[in-house]
């Protein structure tokens, strides 16, 4: 609880300071940004409250997501092998965290099927690289619990294992499946994507800005020419 609350704390923090000081771009160096369900609540808590806006959005007001994708085996398989030990993800079934007998997540064999719930495709929530849900589901499952040292307390890694993990336990499917449907998801949501690791892809770096800049310009400026998002 304390680590859900450090870091949706300081998350507001930085969104509020952005919008003070007129910055509205992070570029994360991930491809499954663990806390872009929070984002979404934070920008619509505090954007999108001046009648000029009101006017030219007709949906609850989001950040603007650039999506830069991977091919999900190829990424997984070069994550593990390169920064395995501090790529983490949900443990299957976290969003449940205990199954019907009470027996823990970490407690399956590594043969065991995996109910994997999907990224919600409207909110963003859920999903295996959703932090704070599989932290809410843990700690609800546990208080329910009938397993008494389950219910006293959850440690981290109960929650949560890393890429290098996963794989000794072998799954890396779970770890593929994970990041196909975030980027399906997150595809949806992004005014651009683009897979600059698809050797299909024989774009100029001058053209793929471009192509970004109106992405962004088109997102950012109405057809009067005011700007979207202020306020």
């Amino acid at each position: 609880v304390e680590l859900k609350h450090h870091l949706l704390d300081n998350l507001e923090k930085i969104i509020v300071w952005g919008k003070q000081n007129r910055v509205g771009l992070a570029l994360h160096d991930t491809p499954y940004p663990n806390l872009i369900p929070e984002i979404l609540k934070i920008v619509q808590k505090h954007y999108g409250n001046n009648a000029n806006e009101a006017k030219t959005i007709s949906a609850k007001p989001k950040p603007i997501i650039i999506l830069s994708e991977r091919n999900a085996k190829e990424f997984v398989e070069r994550r593990t092998r390169n920064h395995g030990s501090y790529s983490w993800i949900c443990r299957p079934e976290t969003n449940n965290y205990m199954n019907s007998t009470g027996t823990s997540i970490g407690d399956f064999a590594s043969t065991s099927p995996f109910n994997f719930e999907k990224m919600n495709e409207t909110t963003l929530e859920r999903g295996a690289f959703d932090f704070i849900s599989c932290i809410n589901h843990a700690n609800i499952s546990a208080r329910f619990s009938t397993n008494s040292a389950s219910s006293q307390s959850i440690e981290i890694d109960q929650i949560f294992y890393s890429f290098t993990k996963a794989d000794q336990l072998k799954h890396r499917q779970y770890l593929i499946d994970a990041v196909e449907n975030y980027q399906h998801n997150m595809r949806n949501e992004a005014i651009f994507s683009y897979n600059v690791f698809d050797k299909r892809n024989k774009t100029k770096v001058n053209d793929l800005a471009n192509w970004i800049k109106h992405s962004m310009l088109d997102m950012l400026i109405a057809d009067d020419g005011e700007t979207i998002m202020e306020g």
